[in-house]
């Protein structure tokens, strides 16, 4: 019987973890959930102004307030769904195309894509809750941008230190992220 060599021990990479630490990804979702929760009052009396041009004259007030209830209940749900896929996948990009963070003490980072997410997310919450209504697209699309340019200017080292083409896209990719999150 013949020895057969054992072949190399191949290490396998530990997979990169993403540049926000999850305490942060929690307390983002946390607050842009507050936010609308916050925002419940306003946009409920937006509803009910809103109900009467679109709902038949003989609808009963009970159902117009059930309409309105189920309205904001799915509207919330809707809303901490597309943020929670919208922080998911600020953690993939953060993982695969552009690891830099910022730090806050020891065990606090935030990365690029999910501080994206915040520049595109409160401000326009913050504007509603103030204005009393929701921007129109083209006054929204503005501000995220600016705030979305804002944020890549914190993050000019770390984008620096990776070379031109990453850091053009990474740039690309937080100003697309931003308004696709702003659009929504």
């Amino acid at each position: 019987m013949t020895a057969v060599p054992l072949a190399p021990r191949v290490e396998a990479r530990e997979p990169r973890s993403s540049a926000t630490s999850a305490l942060i990804r929690w307390a983002v979702f946390l607050g842009g959930m507050a936010l609308i929760l916050l925002r419940i009052p306003q946009t409920e009396a937006m509803l009910v102004q809103q109900i009467p041009q679109t709902a038949p004259a003989d609808m009963e007030p009970e159902l117009v307030r059930l309409s309105v209830s189920v309205a904001l209940l799915l509207g919330t749900i809707a809303f901490g769904i597309v943020l929670a896929m919208y922080l998911g996948f600020a953690a993939i990009l953060e993982r695969k195309l552009f690891p830099g963070e910022l730090r806050f003490g020891n065990n606090l980072r935030l990365g690029l894509f999910t501080a994206v997410i915040v520049a595109a997310v409160v401000p326009v919450q913050v504007w509603s809750m103030l204005s009393g209504g929701m921007p129109s697209p083209a006054l929204k699309a503005g501000p995220v941008i600016v705030c979305c340019l804002g944020v890549l200017f914190l993050y000019r080292r770390s984008l620096r230190d990776t070379g031109r083409a990453r850091a053009a896209f990474a740039g690309l990719g937080a100003v697309a992220l931003g308004a696709a999150v702003a659009i929504v």
